[in-house]
């Protein structure tokens, strides 16, 4: 979007990076506010932004161009290893009915992907600087009822990995296309913090099992009741980098087929007495959300045809 294109170009600079070289990690949450002018809103009023929504909008990028100032003074020499754990809390979300309609419910034979990704960096003395956290699925258990403001599962995976290791943690939505998670949407937010917590841990438990200090083992035989072979890790130099190198490539992908524009029109003209018919049954709030949204999805399609 032109607010991300914006954020790259305002931390590159800070960082003397290409833009294109700034990689945004976005997580997801229905309780937070709008991150960009040129998003629909789902709740609210969604055909414009208060002035305290302009306003919070406006300050991101300052609060982003910030952060890297401060990344930027505090650099240091550090040490990095990765691995992986898994979490089976997760499913594909594209269900098919036995009349053929898909709709998002929970699909156990689709594609997903269980692997929790964890990247550890040390200081050079191996105490634990950041840890970086990849999990593929939609960070979404709390649901539409819910109006409270909040990071969803992101913020308690955060709060326990930096309470089990004391490292600073970084949270990054991984390829989650169409996985979600198993508890989704729940009506408790108590919910969010409990599948936070499943994750944070799978993702400390593999923080501590890495060692960033490059090591060879060595043995030693050692006479006790048996004989016992005594087995050590000991530290060793390796050449450090000093250099990183960075490769982009451009996908272009092709749209599903679009209906023609009388199509379109008709599509919004349903949408559109979808909602006047919800407003004189006098529905609750988040129902004529739901349809208002999807009348702005459909005014945007006739846009664009």
């Amino acid at each position: 979007t032109p607010t991300a294109d914006e954020f790259r170009r305002r931390i590159g600079e800070v960082i003397g990076a290409d833009a294109a070289h700034v990689l945004l990690g976005c997580t997801h949450t229905h309780t937070g506010p709008v991150t960009s002018p040129h998003m629909t809103k789902i709740g609210g009023e969604q055909t414009r932004l208060r002035d305290v929504e302009q306003a919070y909008v406006a300050g991101l990028g300052y609060l982003f161009e910030s952060a890297a100032r401060q990344a930027v003074a505090r650099l240091r020499p550090a040490r990095l290893a990765a691995g992986t754990g898994r979490l089976d809390i997760i499913v594909n979300r594209r269900e098919q009915l036995a009349d053929g309609q898909v709709v998002i419910g929970r699909n156990f034979d689709g594609p997903r992907d269980p692997e929790v990704g964890v990247l550890r960096i040390d200081t050079e003395d191996s105490a634990p600087l950041a840890a970086l956290i990849n999990f593929a699925a939609h960070p979404v258990a709390i649901g539409l009822q819910c109006y409270l403001i909040s990071p969803d599962i992101v913020g308690s995976v955060r709060r326990v990995i930096e309470g089990l290791t004391g490292a600073t943690a970084l949270y990054f939505t991984g390829a989650a296309a169409n996985i979600m998670l198993l508890r989704n949407l729940h009506p408790d937010p108590s919910v969010a913090e409990i599948v936070g917590r499943q994750i944070g841990c799978e993702a400390a438990a593999v923080f501590l099992g890495l060692n960033t200090q490059p090591t060879e083992t060595r043995w030693t035989f050692l006479q006790s009741v048996s004989r016992l072979k005594i087995y050590e890790e000991v530290p060793v130099q390796r050449p450090p980098i000093t250099h990183f190198a960075v490769a982009t490539r451009q996908l272009v992908l092709d749209l599903q087929p679009l209906p023609s524009l009388m199509e379109a029109e008709a599509i919004l003209e349903s949408k559109r007495a979808r909602v006047r018919q919800l407003e004189a049954d006098g529905v609750s709030a988040d129902e004529l959300n739901l349809a208002i949204y999807q009348e702005l999805w459909a005014h945007k399609l006739v846009e664009g045809l």
